[in-house]
């Protein structure tokens, strides 16, 4: 599955911040934001959903993030 986010990330910086957390919760996965993007969209490869722990990583370190496919999550 892929998970794709609107987030208020704007720089290298704020992803560096963000690198070694977002690591740990992706398990190693293939994870990307794009800047050039008006949304600033993150994206993580997975075979888990982490969409709340992300939303709670962006969220705690002064970032907004919204999951722009919430229906992927209900069940």
């Amino acid at each position: 599955m892929i998970l794709v986010f609107k987030t208020t990330v704007k720089n290298l910086n704020n992803i560096k911040q963000l690198k070694g957390n977002l690591d740990k919760i992706c398990e190693g996965r293939n994870w990307s934001f794009d800047l050039e993007d008006v949304d600033k969209v993150l994206r993580v490869e997975s075979t888990k959903d982490f969409s709340k722990e992300l939303v709670h990583l962006l969220n705690d370190n002064g970032f907004k993030c919204e999951d722009l496919d919430p229906s992927v999550h209900l069940h």
